[in-house]
């Protein structure tokens, strides 16, 4: 080949190296642009599944805080019938304390009023008998009387 020919294949090289070199760095550039997509799209489906985990937890925790909070307001609501009948207890104890008292008081009148009888009937008796007694004295000294006269 002669001089002119080299510059000219030489030339041919250099303008097909130029014409070709952007297609490989417009190529690797969209490579590049492909593959931080193709990341970026990853990072959001791992971000987007962390959120539904996330979310699933909070649904759970919720879900296990109402449980509680039911199981709080039955704890509470038997604490208060629980309460409710302890007062209806108390109450009927006091009534019945109250109606002890009471018979226990009328029991007591009733035993003063049978002690008041029984006195009654003791110092009426013991006046018959100084009756009967003055009355026998009275009839000794008659028939003595009777006897010697």
């Amino acid at each position: 080949m002669n001089n002119f020919e080299m510059d000219k294949h030489e030339h041919d090289a250099q303008t097909l190296s130029q014409i070709t070199k952007p297609k490989q760095v417009m190529s690797q550039t969209k490579w590049e642009k492909q593959e931080e997509q193709r990341q970026n799209a990853e990072e959001q489906r791992q971000i987007q599944e962390e959120q539904r985990q996330t979310s699933e937890i909070e649904r759970q925790d919720n879900e296990q805080a109402r449980l509680i909070a039911e199981e709080a307001r039955q704890a509470a609501e038997e604490a208060r019938q629980a309460t409710e009948k302890a007062r209806q207890a108390t109450e009927e104890a006091r009534q019945a304390t109250e109606e002890a008292r009471q018979a226990t008081e009328e029991a007591r009148q009733a035993t003063e009023e049978a002690r008041q009888v029984a006195e009654s009937e003791r110092q009426k008796r013991e006046e018959q008998e100084k009756i009967l007694e003055q009355i026998q004295m009275t009839l000794d000294s008659y028939k003595k009387k009777f006897n010697e006269g």
